[in-house]
């Protein structure tokens, strides 16, 4: 009985975690729809730290996808030594992912206290203009 146990998990650990046929179409639209999104980001108006950091993550995105479709449809167990590195891989992007979509939250926050300041300098210059029109006609 043991014997069975360990031979059929030993042939379920030789097939990849889904079928290639559902994971590499998934996989390649996927990727169209982020290259889109990242031609996109280079010619839509916002400031260019903020291009900068949008397209990385999006290049990064493009590569993890990659790695994924891999770790999922194309690596097995069987095999520990893609198995592990697509997923170590995976899991690795996935965190510079999180990290770039950090950075551009602070960035953004960089940002809206920047146009504030500055709408701040603007009011309180109308202000002084307005008091010294205000003034020259008494």
């Amino acid at each position: 009985m043991m014997g069975l146990a360990m031979a059929m998990l030993a042939q379920a650990s030789s097939q990849p975690l889904a079928p290639r046929w559902v994971v590499l179409p998934m996989a390649a639209m996927t990727l169209v729809i982020l290259a889109a999104h990242v031609m996109a980001i280079r010619v839509a108006p916002m400031p260019d730290s903020r291009r900068r950091i949008r397209t990385a993550n999006g290049v990064v995105m493009m590569l993890l996808v990659t790695v994924l479709a891999y770790a999922i449809g194309v690596a097995t167990p069987a095999l520990p030594g893609g198995f592990t590195l697509g997923w170590l891989a995976a899991v690795g992007l996935l965190v510079v992912v999180m990290g770039l979509s950090l950075l551009d939250m602070l960035n953004t926050f960089r940002l809206h206290a920047r146009e504030t300041k500055d709408t701040k300098s603007k009011i309180r210059e109308a202000k002084e203009e307005l008091r010294r029109i205000l003034e020259g006609k008494e």
